[in-house]
Formats: structure tokens, C-alpha cells, sequence
């Protein structure tokens, strides 16, 4: 085999990444039926334990609400007197209805407050499970990027060595550039193992995140550069995010309301309040004697009386006014405005920092895609040119082309920050539709 067709077989082999790395990605992608991020999205929210924990609290909260609105029961008492050794005898039955003249209305506003704060929390645990399903998604797509190009890699270094051996045996060409080959090939065999359990366990990680069983026949739609090359990443590095529309400084400012809600339950605890009280009761008396009636017919001493009361018990707040309570709710409520300021804190930080980050990675993969892949393949090519003029050797091919590799790699990893700077962004303006 002549040099020159040696080393045109050899630029094939360098070639073959990105032909190899289209065949493998039909492996774990499919652009027809693979599950898009959105669809990811929707799956995991509709399985997610804890935003089924999250609506049943707000289930709860509804059922206090509605417990909160119920009047109190009446009460009633029933007694049965008898004198000993006489003739006496009483039954009393009373009832008693509470009137709940200012406590209702301020518990059933209490119970208002905390179902706000119970929904706004179930907003929060829907962001972060829409968060952590994008997150995972994320990382499977940039595990399986990584591991298309080590096994495109590996592919054109292996078709390398067997060349160079091949050439090796018919004195054409060095021993040193078959080992320099072999030791490329090997290196590259071991780091594809690596990164294909890598992109096994990412693919665990996402069915995991999305609730569903059957991990095996599960294929994402598209590549991660095609993934952050959509419009709305780069929408939404120039969305300014308002503070208030994450859920978390939503419930921070439910919770507020609701403390105001409090400091007038525990108030209205304090106050006067009253009850209806009525009774009947039946009483027989009578003496061991016999008398005369009107009618002059002589009988026993014995009556019976029926006596009606009705009346009102008044509850008078003259040494307990629930003050204490009213304090601690006043100091719970200083302590919650509190928190909504730290979290607009928190809010308006990571919008700014989610929003410099993404536009950072973005020009950084639009410089990597125009400039620097390009110029690598670029010089690549140009030393294969010198190798085949006998200007170069081996060597020279093989760290122009790991620099063409490394720069792959980077290229990976700046798309994966690009695509993390986005995540953060839907998550510090409250997410990505609402």
C-alpha cells in the first residue's frame, strides 16, 4: 500500500465522527417518536409524588376551610334529682347554642389565608418538579452527546490502528506510529465504556424523575445543540423576571396575609361573646300528709310543676384577652415580611446571575460552532496534508485531531452550561408558561 493512499484511508478514518456519531445517536435518539423536554415535562408533573403530596395539603387546607365555616354544636344537659326517702322528684333538661358573634367570620378568614399559602406552595412543588425533569433531561442529553463523539472517536482511531498495523506488517510504515495508534484506540475504548454507563444511569435518573417504568424503550427527540439552539432559550436570556412571580415569594407573601389573618383570629378570641340558654324542667313534690281540695274531697299532699327558662351566658374577657397570642401572631408576622424580602433578594439575584450566565454560554457555543470547530477540523485537515507530503508525523495527526476531540468535549460542556443557565432562568421567573 502506497504512503498516499495510506494517509488518504487515514483522513476517512479521522473523518468518520460525525457520520459515526449519527448512527449512534439513533440509538437513545429519535426525532420522530422520542419524548421531547415538554413532553418529559408533562409525564413527570402528571407522576410526581410530591406534587400529589402538595395538592392533597391543599385538599386538607379546603377541608379546614370548610370546617372553619361550620357553627358550633349545641349543647345539652339532662339531670334527674330524687330526695331520699321522700317523695321529691326533678328532671332537668337545658340546651345551650353558642352564637359565635366575632369568631367564625375571623377563623373562617384564617382558614382563607392558609389555603392561599397551601396553593402557592403547591406552585412551588410544581416548579421544582418541572425543574428537576428539565434538569435530568439535561444531563441525559449531554451524556449522550459525550458518548456519540467517544464512540465516533474511538471508531476512526480503531480504523487508524488497523491500518497502521496493516502497514506496520508490510515494512510501510513505523512500528512507533502503530503503538501511537493502538495506545489512541485503547484510550478511547476505556473512556466509551465509561460514558456509556454514564449515559445508562443519566437515562435511570429521567425515568426516575418522570415516574414511569419501562426505562428501556425511553428516547429523547433531539440532540442538546438543537435543544439549546431553540428561540425561546435565547428569549429568555433577555426576559426581565419579576421577583413576585416565583412561587416561593408567593407563599412568603400568602404566609404574610395569612399572619394578618391570625393576629385577627387570636384578637377576636379575646373579645366578649355569648350563648343561648334554655331548659325545661319537671318537678314533683308532695308531703306525707293527706288534705282537703276545693271540693272538699280529702287526698295526698302531691304536685307536679312544669317550669320553661330561656336566658343568655356571657363570656366577659375582664383578665384573659388572649393578648399573648396576639403578640406571638404580631411577632410571627414582622418575621414573615421578613422573609418575603430575602426571598426578592434571592429572586432578583438568580434572575440576574440565571440571565448573564445563559447569555455568557450562548455566544461562548455560538463561538465554538463558527469559530473554533470549524478552525480545529480546519487544521486537522492541514496536517493530515503535511503528513501525506512526509512533513509531519503521526503524532502531529493524532494531537490534531485529540485537540479537534477536546474541543468536541468543550463544545459539550458549554452547551450543557447553556442549557443549566436556562433551566435556572425558568426557575427564577416562576417558569417557563406561567
Amino acid at each position: 500500500m502506497s504512503r498516499h493512499n495510506a494517509v488518504c484511508v487515514l483522513a476517512v478514518c479521522l473523518a468518520v465522527p460525525a457520520t459515526a456519531a449519527a448512527q449512534d445517536a439513533s440509538r437513545l435518539l429519535d426525532p420522530a417518536r422520542g419524548v421531547t423536554v415538554e413532553q418529559a415535562v408533562a409525564t413527570g408533573l402528571e407522576n410526581s409524588p410530591s406534587l400529589k403530596a402538595a395538592k392533597a395539603m391543599v385538599a386538607a387546607a379546603e377541608a379546614r376551610r370548610a370546617q372553619a365555616g361550620l357553627r358550633s354544636n349545641p349543647s345539652v344537659s339532662t339531670m334527674w334529682r330524687e330526695q331520699a326517702d321522700g317523695m321529691d322528684r326533678m328532671n332537668d333538661v337545658s340546651i345551650t347554642v353558642p352564637l359565635d358573634l366575632f369568631r367564625r367570620r375571623a377563623r373562617v378568614g384564617l382558614a382563607d389565608a392558609e389555603v392561599s399559602v397551601a396553593e402557592a406552595e403547591a406552585r412551588g412543588a410544581l416548579l421544582a418538579a418541572e425543574i428537576q425533569v428539565r434538569s435530568t433531561y439535561g444531563a441525559a442529553l449531554a451524556a449522550i452527546r459525550r458518548l456519540d463523539t467517544a464512540r465516533a472517536q474511538e471508531a476512526a482511531a480503531r480504523q487508524t490502528y488497523d491500518l497502521l498495523a496493516a502497514r506496520a506488517e508490510e515494512g510501510a510504515s513505523p512500528p512507533l506510529d502503530r503503538d501511537l495508534a493502538r495506545v489512541e484506540a485503547d484510550r478511547l475504548s476505556a473512556r466509551v465504556r465509561l460514558l456509556d454507563a454514564g449515559a445508562a444511569s443519566s437515562l435511570v435518573a429521567l425515568t426516575r424523575a418522570l415516574g414511569v417504568t419501562d426505562g428501556e424503550a425511553l428516547r429523547l427527540r433531539a440532540p442538546l445543540d438543537a435543544v439549546v439552539a431553540d428561540p425561546a432559550v435565547a428569549a429568555l436570556a433577555a426576559d426581565a423576571a419579576a421577583p413576585d412571580r416565583r412561587p416561593d415569594v408567593q407563599a412568603a407573601l400568602a404566609r404574610v396575609h395569612a399572619r394578618d389573618r391570625a393576629i385577627e383570629e387570636a384578637r377576636s378570641e379575646g373579645r366578649w361573646d355569648a350563648s343561648i340558654v334554655g331548659g325545661y324542667t319537671r318537678a314533683r313534690a308532695g308531703f306525707p300528709f293527706r288534705a282537703f281540695d276545693a271540693a272538699g274531697t280529702l287526698q295526698g299532699i302531691d304536685a307536679t310543676m312544669h317550669n320553661v327558662s330561656i336566658g343568655a351566658m356571657v363570656m366577659v374577657p375582664l383578665f384573659n384577652r388572649n393578648q399573648g397570642a396576639v403578640a406571638a401572631a404580631t411577632a410571627e408576622r414582622r418575621a414573615a415580611e421578613a422573609e418575603v424580602e430575602a426571598l426578592r433578594l434571592s429572586a432578583r439575584a438568580d434572575a440576574a446571575a440565571a440571565a448573564i450566565d445563559l447569555r455568557a454560554a450562548l455566544d461562548a457555543a455560538g463561538q465554538y460552532k463558527a469559530g473554533i470547530l470549524p478552525l480545529a477540523q480546519h487544521n486537522l485537515d492541514t496536517v493530515v496534508a503535511r503528513y501525506d507530503l512526509g512533513r509531519g508525523t503521526l503524532f502531529d495527526v493524532l494531537q490534531a485531531r485529540r485537540q479537534l476531540l477536546e474541543a468536541q468535549d468543550e463544545y459539550t460542556d458549554v452547551l450543557r452550561r447553556a442549557y443549566d443557565a436556562f433551566v435556572a432562568a425558568i426557575a427564577a421567573r416562576g417558569g417557563l408558561t406561567r
